[in-house]
């Protein structure tokens, strides 16, 4: 459909989140209908920046923009959102990154309140981003940024600090992860998701992601399309926090890997597992059910067994063999659900 409107009923919002998107023609009058006389804890919207600044005056806690798309020419006179804007998602940009700069800067020195910023175009170059970054002050107070960028640039790579991020997200296009993630400091994130897009086969990588974040206190992992071999001992060992690990990419699951899993001498705090096992799924699969009848057979022995080891709540397999799922692998999955764990075959 091309028009669609959707919103919450009006119950209870002092406390609730309001969910808008709309190009329906009569979207102001839901507003005034709805919405304005609220007192609204969270509105998340996606609209043209420029159509933001003809909404009527709202009574909002905090704002989530849900995407916005720069357009050459568009007015960016929205500062009634600005001071209660806390999370940004910028999809695309329609024109080219010379003309969306200006813009880009002109709303980053606005954010003074964000603590969410996301963008997904693939026309910004590390360059521009560390200059931006640099330049605003949101970055003092970001706690998630997720960021695509293109190529290395022709500007300075002058790096930038993050200090409450939580949550780091890398798209990398044409550049160099030991270029990027040195220029980036993080010293409280909690998870860490890099897509390697070029297919990057450098097992540097690995070293130089462990030299400059600190993966013992990492809780996520994310590797999406790194070419290169990655041993799960490895990674478990180097974040013993880790509860959801997710590579995309050549996991090797070595003797010590199984045998560290299973026993909970590695991954002791995992619960989530998203891999691309291609033909060895059978032997991820007996790890995993290994591990959950020993958690079974803690809970009856040790009181604080939860503190010593958890279960594995969901796994989900990439790249498993044509026809396994129905044939093989349909009662392990049973089994395994039997134990506490769904595995998914994608």
């Amino acid at each position: 459909m091309d028009h669609w409107l959707g919103f919450v009923c009006p119950i209870c919002v002092a406390s609730a989140w309001i969910y808008f998107y709309s190009s329906h023609p009569d979207f102001y009058k839901v507003f005034l209908d709805f919405i304005v006389s609220i007192q609204i804890k969270r509105l998340d919207i996606s609209l043209p920046l420029h159509r933001l600044v003809d909404l009527p005056s709202l009574s909002v806690e905090e704002f989530t923009i849900a995407e916005i798309n720069l357009r050459a020419g568009e007015d960016l006179k929205a500062s009634q959102f600005m001071e209660k804007t806390r999370h940004i998602c910028i999809g695309y940009f329609s024109t080219p990154w010379e003309e969306c700069e200006p813009k880009l800067k002109e709303l980053f020195l606005s954010w003074h309140q964000l603590r969410s910023f996301e963008c997904d175009s693939y026309r910004v170059s590390l360059s521009a981003w560390l200059n931006l970054l640099r330049q605003s002050e949101m970055v003092q107070y970001l706690e998630r940024c997720h960021l695509t960028i293109a190529n290395a640039g022709s500007g300075p790579l002058v790096g930038v600090c993050m200090p409450n991020l939580r949550c780091l997200g890398l798209k990398l296009l044409h550049v160099q992860p030991d270029i990027v993630i040195p220029l980036i400091t993080v010293p409280n994130i909690t998870t860490l998701e890099i897509s390697f897009f070029n297919d990057w086969e450098s097992s540097d990588a690995y070293d130089v992601i462990k030299r400059h974040y600190n993966l013992r206190q990492l809780h996520q992992i994310r590797f999406r399309g790194a070419g290169f071999p990655l041993r799960i001992a490895q990674v478990l060992a180097d974040a013993p926090m880790i509860h959801t690990l997710s590579l995309q990419c050549e996991p090797i699951l070595d003797t010590e890997a199984r045998e560290g899993i299973a026993s909970g001498r590695l991954g002791r705090c995992l619960t989530t597992l998203y891999m691309n096992t291609g033909l060895r799924a059978a032997e991820w699969l007996d790890m995993i059910e290994t591990r959950q009848r020993n958690v079974k057979s803690m809970v009856t022995q040790v009181s604080n067994w939860r503190e010593m080891l958890t279960g594995i709540k969901s796994v989900e397999i990439w790249d498993s063999p044509s026809g396994c799922v129905d044939w093989d692998y349909k009662e392990r999955a049973a089994a395994l659900k039997a134990l506490g764990t769904i595995v998914k075959f994608v």
